[in-house]
């Protein structure tokens, strides 16, 4: 009798364990598994586009390295389900805009096939976090982005 409680309170305490490690907030699968499917019930691609304020003091070499490093995500983030990449494309430059420019140097345009996937690439994706952590040094502020999905003015 004592061995078959046992059995049911370690059940219980495993079921605990399984609830509280998938829906924790800091873990690195937050986003539900089922958005991260190739379910049906994803959203309408959507398309970051992300903007960069180097440093004057920053190298060319380093200026280089960091849009290789910004280039080379799209098949460094791997889906967490598909273990494949998840990015569209990733396309970007200097800027050579005649306007003024407010310190913006470069910026790069990424698309997703969902607004699911985008977010995990934001929150979640280590490949996108080490991108971000190494390249702090050489902004002059935070990476500024803006986020749209095509036809959608409202």
């Amino acid at each position: 009798m004592k061995t078959r409680s046992s059995l049911v309170c370690a059940g219980v305490a495993l079921i605990l364990l399984i609830t509280v490690f998938l829906y924790n907030p800091r873990h690195p699968f937050t986003v539900p598994f089922y958005i991260l499917s190739d379910a049906s019930g994803l959203s309408s691609p959507v398309t970051h586009v992300a903007i960069f304020k180097i440093k004057p003091s920053t190298r060319a070499a380093d200026i280089h390295k960091l849009a290789n490093g910004m280039m080379e995500l799209k098949e460094k983030c791997i889906h967490p389900i598909w273990e494949k990449p998840y990015i569209r494309s990733i396309h970007g430059g200097a800027n050579h805009a005649v306007e003024t420019k407010f310190g913006i140097t470069h910026s790069f345009i990424v698309e997703f096939d969902a607004v699911e996937h985008r977010d995990y690439y934001l929150l979640t994706d280590p490949a996108y976090q080490k991108f971000r952590e190494d390249v702090r040094d050489y902004l002059d502020d935070d990476i500024i982005s803006i986020d749209f999905q095509h036809g959608k003015y409202t």
